[in-house]
């Protein structure tokens, strides 16, 4: 169920393709996607997440907002959800989750994109760098790698947070491939 109250859409103006973020070359000579990362190298895995997560959020005031409400069952919270788009693609989406009992407050997931596929993702506990769906690396919220997780453990959080993604930003009438 899609709640529309309070749903708005604020433009800014669009950024010159040269100052968007990973579009082109970078000042650092260093892997620009996952997949250009020597296999193993952890250090270069993570250091290419914050510098997607910080490229993208240094560029969003140039980005169209816009933002929605989802209601997911009719006994919990529903969720706040904003994305911001770069010449009509998404770049960043921010979801709100609900709050855990005995919290005050409710956290966020946020997950960026890059040429419409799905980069990085955040959550409250773990943070993911994906490429092409697949997890790269995967990650406690401190960037610190995570371990003991199963082949089919890390293939059912694969497709968890692809479709994840792809159900908030249908809420936005958008299609991740």
């Amino acid at each position: 169920m899609l709640l529309s109250a309070g749903c708005r859409s604020v433009k800014a103006p669009a950024p010159a393709a040269s100052d968007s973020p990973l579009s082109g070359s970078t000042a650092e000579a260093g892997p620009t996607s996952f997949s250009q990362v020597t296999p193993g190298d952890t250090a270069a895995v993570i250091a290419l997440m914050r510098s997607v997560m910080s490229d993208i959020d240094g560029a969003l005031d140039g980005f169209e907002r816009r933002d929605t409400v989802l209601a997911t069952t009719p006994d919990s919270e529903p969720r706040q959800l904003t994305v911001w788009l770069e010449r009509g693609l998404p770049r960043k989406l921010t979801v709100s989750e609900p709050r855990e009992p005995g919290h005050s407050l409710a956290g966020e997931s946020d997950y960026w994109l890059t040429n419409n596929e799905l980069t990085v993702v955040q959550s409250m506990t773990d943070a993911y760098a994906l490429d092409a769906n697949r997890i790269v690396l995967w990650t406690d919220q401190m960037l610190v790698p995570v371990t003991g997780f199963t082949a089919d453990q890390r293939m059912a959080r694969e497709i968890l947070l692809v479709e994840q993604a792809r159900k908030y930003l249908a809420a936005f009438g958008m299609v991740l491939p």
